[in-house]
């Protein structure tokens, strides 16, 4: 093998490499600070060498067959190309986690915890109590689900719609697939934690009218420890419904990821 074909698979590896990684990188679980660097980097390139194995040919996009000159123009922007792939593929992944960020954030307000925010470690921002616990196991779902092996294919499969130097995916019709669905994320939240705000909700009229019949007593006191006592006691109870709408969420997630794959190449 010539200096020149060697020179051309690294590039081609360095290419697969930095779709990967950067897929890692935006996924909402993964690219959290809570895992090592370390890791995510000996992930992808384990995953890269994995997939440049079963590449049949290096593709000749990237490079200029003439004297054995390499397009180092054209290995940047395809670098750039497979940077954006992995990064609108990833992103949307993380739409189907927003829904349950907007659910604990409603929850943590109703039930009076949304002044306890906290700083998370792993976003570098401030996150409510509940909404950090729903992520939690909506994490645990994901894994319990087998949602990681479906990463891997819906990975895997990318590299066939968008080939390595193809010049990308294609920016109209997957960002008008990824703001259609923008849309829907609050409506989704609230219907994961619909009956537990609903009770709050009436506990929270049960409060004001109290208030109104009995303007003496200290019902913000009381009513917080209420509130946050109620709130607790519904989310045990309507746990299974929680969990079965995160399930759900997760299920739908894997159909439209495929739909929203398919633009890539169209």
């Amino acid at each position: 093998m010539s200096e020149a074909t060697i020179e051309v698979s690294i590039l081609v590896f360095v290419l697969i490499l930095v779709r990967v990684a950067t897929f890692f990188a935006v996924l909402p679980f993964f690219g959290r600070q809570m895992i090592p660097a370390v890791v995510l980097i000996g992930l992808s390139l384990a995953l890269s060498v994995m997939w440049y194995i079963s590449l049949d040919s290096i593709p000749s996009a990237i490079v200029d067959r003439e004297d054995g000159y390499l397009r180092w123009l054209g290995f940047a922007l395809a670098a750039g190309a497979e940077f954006l792939t992995g990064a609108m593929l990833g992103f949307a992944i993380g739409i189907f986690v927003y829904p349950i960020q907007i659910a604990g954030a409603y929850l943590a307000q109703e039930m009076g915890l949304s002044i306890a925010s906290m700083s998370d470690p792993t976003t570098q921002s401030n996150s409510d109590v509940v909404a950090s616990l729903l992520q939690t196991v909506a994490l645990l779902l994901f894994f319990v689900l087998n949602l990681h092996h479906f990463l891997l294919r819906l990975l895997g499969q990318s590299f066939a719609i968008v080939p390595i130097g193809g010049g990308g995916p294609n920016i109209q019709q997957v960002s008008k697939a990824g703001l259609q669905n923008f849309s829907s994320l609050e409506p989704l939240g609230l219907s994961m934690i619909g009956p537990i705000g609903i009770a709050l909700f009436v506990i929270l009229i049960a409060l004001i009218l109290l208030t109104k019949a009995a303007p003496s007593m200290n019902i913000f006191s009381i009513g917080l420890s209420i509130r946050i006592a109620s709130g607790l006691v519904f989310t045990l109870l309507f746990l299974p419904h929680l969990f079965g709408q995160v399930a759900i969420q997760f299920e739908n997630a894997k159909f439209w990821l495929w739909e929203y794959l398919s633009k890539f190449g169209s």
